[in-house]
């Protein structure tokens, strides 16, 4: 985590990114979007996961609201889609991964942290293992080496 504050991240989400409102809470995912493209390639199986990911997220998020709905499906994929079908510019999620830490990791429920940190790493195993660039690859080869280094320094991140 950086030295910033979550105040000072929200402030820097929405004046150098745009990220506002209730987009605060699709944060998470960037985690997911960095893993689908770390191989350069936004491959179907791994568009899918994300939005599995993103769905159940927002039903978790609406249920914690009491049935409120804060966020739907529409509203997630008008700020996820240009991330998922363009290449984002370089820099770009990792620049808002460190942002999104300060903000989604900032709470006192230790269990409700570890819950997510653990979702976020599954969903990007997930990912990582849904599809390869190219047929055959070898043993060790079904996660390519940005994958591997990406999962690493999430897994150090996230704990």
């Amino acid at each position: 985590m950086s030295e910033l504050s979550r105040e000072q991240a929200l402030k820097e989400l929405e004046t150098a990114h745009g990220i506002s409102g209730e987009q605060i809470y699709l944060l998470p995912v960037v985690p997911l979007i960095e893993m689908l493209w770390a191989d350069g390639v936004n491959q179907g199986d791994e568009v899918l996961l994300v939005y599995d990911f993103v769905s159940k997220h927002i039903a978790l998020i609406n249920t914690l609201a009491d049935g409120q709905e804060v966020l739907d499906m529409a509203q997630a994929k008008t700020f996820l889609d240009p991330m998922i079908e363009d290449y984002p510019p370089e820099g770009l999620l990792r620049a808002l991964r460190a942002l999104a830490n300060e903000v989604v990791f900032d709470y006192s429920d230790e269990t409700s942290k570890q819950e997510m940190r653990e979702r976020i790493l599954d969903y990007c195993m997930d990912i990582a293992a849904a599809a390869v660039t190219h047929y055959p690859y070898n043993k060790r080869d079904r996660f390519v080496a940005e994958e591997k280094i990406l999962l690493r320094e999430l897994c150090e991140e996230l704990g």
